[in-house]
């Protein structure tokens, strides 16, 4: 067999999509560090409720790396206590912290 062969079934095969559970209350943070974890916000966002998901986003279209993140909260009380993070520094850069917008499907 030759081992320089590739499986074309696999290459041909449909992207598997991952399905996070988030709850109604986002919180949209950005201008993140490069090596910022889930569980560094986890950790910070704690203080103000239960953050029930934290993901980390890399985007690096136009020749920039953007960092950036999505939350969710239990409670919109929570979200909006957290969102008095905004401007305050975290990992050596000024966090932007806004209200989380649903998505919309194209």
């Amino acid at each position: 067999m030759n081992s320089k062969r590739r499986n074309f079934n696999k290459m041909n095969s449909s992207t598997k999509r991952i399905l996070y559970y988030e709850a109604p209350h986002k919180l949209y943070v950005g201008n993140l560090a490069k090596t910022v974890r889930p569980e560094q916000l986890r950790g910070l966002f704690s203080r103000f409720g239960n953050v029930v998901t934290a993901r980390v986003l890399h985007d690096y279209k136009q020749g920039k790396s953007r960092v950036y993140a999505f939350l969710s909260f239990q409670s919109e009380a929570e979200r909006d206590a957290a969102m008095s993070l905004n401007g305050t520094e975290f990992c050596g850069r000024t966090l932007i912290v806004k209200e989380g917008v649903g998505r919309t499907e194209p």
